[in-house]
């Protein structure tokens, strides 16, 4: 996993939004804690988190969608598009 997400082809600001798209395409709550803990870490911004989940939407569909309104609803923020 530390290779998986060292700095590379990709910088690890890049993998860590990555990340955040993947757990919510696959809802995978305890990983989206993981990543979001660590993108706010890391000084990724609000903005920059909200466009990599809503892309794992994009993958994941209404479920993921679904998934993601609760998830933001439960941080205290309405993110809904």
């Amino acid at each position: 996993m530390a290779a998986a997400l060292a700095s590379g082809a990709l910088d690890v600001v890049q993998k860590e939004l990555m990340t955040i798209a993947l757990s919510v395409a696959v809802r995978c709550e305890p990983c989206l804690k993981l990543h979001l803990d660590k993108a706010r870490s890391m000084g990724i911004t609000p903005e920059e988190i909200e466009e990599a989940a809503w892309l794992g939407v994009a993958f994941g569909g209404c479920e993921a969608m679904m998934f993601w309104q609760e998830k933001s609803r439960e941080r205290g923020t309405q993110d809904e598009e």
